[in-house]
């Protein structure tokens, strides 16, 4: 299981900003849907809060976020990342991240669909930052620092997993997260809604807002032809 978390600025919440949280996470949740990712629980913080310290449904208390959607299961090999960059030059820990993937990969039996499910998790992570860039009409920030375990930095790290190179791999998955996003839009506003009402959705609520998987979804980058 993982979950979402929207960084705490200093200032309290507004209404307005508590709506593009509600967006935020619920675009996570939909394109998971569509992944074959089930969602356990959402939730945002009141207008008005100046902080605010949510337990997650694992009972883990998650610090310094407006709002959460957590989302399962995670990829085992995703799992390993040590997000420590005091140790680690890229705050991750590949090296064990790698070791564990082939040792994963090594049993026949998981190893159909682990791709398909790990370009799942990469879509799902770069949904809310798209969506963030949507709504405030700018380009969405997609860079990575490395510095912590937020949506941009998890998506880069789950690249590094994956077996074309990074950055194809991270292009193919914004454009498919954006037609994603574009296709189901109103999933997208119908949850955000609730949400905003609601404050808190456990999966009993969430599951009538997701449309169902797409059969094969994501698709790896296309092949480069040979000119």
């Amino acid at each position: 299981m993982t979950h979402d978390s929207t960084p705490l600025p200093v200032y309290r919440l507004t209404e307005h900003y508590r709506l593009l949280i509600c967006a935020h996470e619920a675009a996570h949740a939909v394109v998971a849907a569509l992944g074959d990712r089930q969602c356990r629980g959402m939730a945002v913080a009141p207008v008005g809060a100046e902080e605010w310290t949510p337990v997650a449904h694992s009972g883990k208390r998650l610090d310094a976020s407006w709002g959460y959607c957590t989302t399962y299961p995670v990829p085992r090999p995703l799992s390993c990342l040590k997000w420590d960059p005091e140790t680690c030059e890229e705050g991750y820990d590949l090296t064990l991240a790698k070791r564990y993937q082939k040792q994963w990969l090594a049993k026949t039996v998981f190893r159909t669909g682990y791709y398909r499910e790990l370009r799942a998790w990469l879509c799902e992570s770069l949904a809310g930052p798209i969506v963030d860039g949507y709504l405030l009409g700018k380009e969405p920030w997609l860079e990575s620092d490395y510095t912590r375990p937020d949506d941009i930095n998890q998506a880069q790290a789950c690249c590094d997993l994956l077996p074309f190179r990074n950055q194809r791999e991270f292009n193919h998955a914004v454009y498919l997260t954006t037609d994603a996003l574009c296709n189901h839009w109103s999933a997208v506003l119908a949850l955000t809604e609730a949400l905003a009402k609601a404050g808190t959705l456990d999966e009993d609520a969430i599951r009538p807002y997701l449309p169902p998987p797409l059969k094969g979804w994501p698709t790896p980058p296309p092949r480069r032809r040979c000119a």
